[in-house]
């Protein structure tokens, strides 16, 4: 049996825990004539877990690139974390210096691990394209998990654009929750590169923006001939996408220095130079 990484000792409240390398690798594991390809975390280049019982989540594991939170990066086969007894989702915090993670389900898995912010980022960066690599190799007879495979892995690794009819549906349910209405709608293009919605509320009109990325906005005001954006906190939306398992990016979010996330153009960074989250998600870029 692999050698597990060896975790602090102390939690958060003890000694800074100390610098771990991130890794990732997909072990191909065979029942019953299928290959199931299970993406995995390395930590100093040893399994985290057991693949055989748990899997990642990527498309948590890329939301923890974008922002500190609770995310169950680690969940059962099916795509259900209480499936294999993980109550508590991996409590992930990050700054321009490091990320930390703070495990305390599964149990085999517990410890305070700190990576390197960079190495981190590019740790993702293999792994999603990897998984892509397989999702354009795929063979017969074998899948991704979770079982929902290569549905759930290939749009956060290569993300596409929501259909319209899908976004109105989105918005529209999120308009009738506060007893708002739904005005234009904006598909994305070009430029501007994301979908817009005018949310009529009872006491304010805002903009409710999506980018092709996934991530979701909130903008004062939105003109399609007009490239610039100022983000609000709209709590009435985030509440009411949150019920939709949806996370709304705060100003503050969106104004943390830029990185690259998984689908965005290396030509169009280096010409453009983003120098936000923001600039780089929502943009007029052509």
């Amino acid at each position: 049996m692999a050698q597990r990484p060896k975790p602090p000792l102390k939690g958060p409240t003890g000694p800074a825990p100390a610098d771990h390398r991130l890794g990732f690798d997909i072990a191909a594991l065979v029942r019953d004539g299928t290959t199931y390809l299970v993406p995995r975390v390395l930590i100093d280049g040893l399994p985290l877990v057991d693949a055989s019982v748990y899997a990642l989540d990527v498309g948590l594991l890329l939301q923890s690139q974008v922002r500190s939170g609770s995310f169950f990066i680690l969940t059962c086969w099916c795509g259900v974390p209480e499936c294999v007894g993980i109550d508590t989702g991996v409590t992930v915090r990050a700054d321009d210096a490091a990320v930390t993670w703070d495990i305390v389900s599964p149990h085999a898995a517990r410890g305070v691990y700190r990576f390197e912010r960079n190495a981190y980022d590019a740790a993702i960066a293999d792994l999603c394209a990897s998984i892509t690599r397989q999702a354009e190799a795929f063979a017969p007879h074998t899948e991704f998990v979770p079982e929902n495979g290569l549905r759930h892995v290939a749009p956060a690794c290569c993300p596409v654009p929501m259909a319209t009819e899908d976004f109105a549906r989105v918005v529209n349910a999120v308009a009738s929750r506060v007893g708002g209405r739904v005005g234009a709608l904006h598909r994305p293009g070009v430029t501007p590169n994301f979908a817009a919605a005018e949310m009529r509320l009872p006491r304010e009109t805002v903009y409710l923006l999506r980018s092709v990325q996934g991530h979701w906005a909130c903008a004062a005001s939105f003109d399609p001939s007009v490239p610039r954006l100022r983000f609000v906190t709209c709590h009435v939306l985030a509440k009411a996408l949150g019920a939709l398992e949806v996370h709304l990016l705060s100003p503050q979010e969106l104004q943390a220095p830029f990185r690259r996330l998984p689908g965005m153009s290396e030509a169009d960074i280096r010409y453009w130079r983003p120098t936000t989250m923001g600039d780089g998600l929502f943009h007029w870029w052509d």
